[in-house]
């Protein structure tokens, strides 16, 4: 009886899958890490104080508005509010640590982890699928079928010629 070993392409298979199935659980379980998320914006109401015109380059109004019972007097990301105006604001802290306040709902949107672990083992499973698809779809090449013990398919002109040298293929003596 004979047996097969995994042809070159089913272990190629095996193998990209279990490397696809290792980074989907480290991508669902946070394997891998990315920079925390900043704070969350403190969301207020202020009144504009001064107003700055537009056309100067870099203007902000200045706003009043109350967080966690701390008054805040700070320049607006903003400019051109009449003096007096309740607008909606937000309270961030920048990357230096200063506070810094911004028209509510201006700033970019919260990141939402699992949304990109989910993505990211999307991407995974695509990519599964397409290389699954090409191994499917491949030509099959003729492989040399490796001879057998009992494989003795000799042609009658090479049986003439041993004969001819007066010894048999089969024998150990010549």
């Amino acid at each position: 009886m004979v047996t097969r070993s995994l042809s070159g392409r089913w272990l190629a298979v095996a193998t990209v899958l279990g490397v696809l199935m290792a980074a989907a659980l480290a991508t669902l379980y946070g394997g891998l890490r990315r920079e925390p998320a900043p704070p969350a914006p403190r969301p207020a109401t202020g009144t504009v104080l001064e107003s700055a015109p537009c056309a100067r380059p870099g203007a902000r109004d200045t706003v009043v508005f109350v967080v966690d019972g701390r008054s805040y007097r700070l320049p607006l990301d903003a400019c051109g509010n009449p003096a007096g105006i309740v607008i909606d604001v937000e309270l961030v802290i920048t990357e230096d640590g200063e506070p810094a306040v911004r028209p509510a709902g201006t700033g970019p949107e919260p990141r939402n982890v699992v949304a990109e672990r989910v993505g990211a083992l999307l991407l995974a499973l695509a990519a599964l699928s397409g290389s699954l698809f090409a191994v499917l779809v491949s030509p099959r090449r003729a492989r040399a079928r490796p001879p057998e013990a009992d494989d003795h398919h000799v042609s009658a002109a090479a049986v003439a010629k041993v004969r001819a040298l007066g010894s048999s293929p089969w024998s150990c003596t010549g």
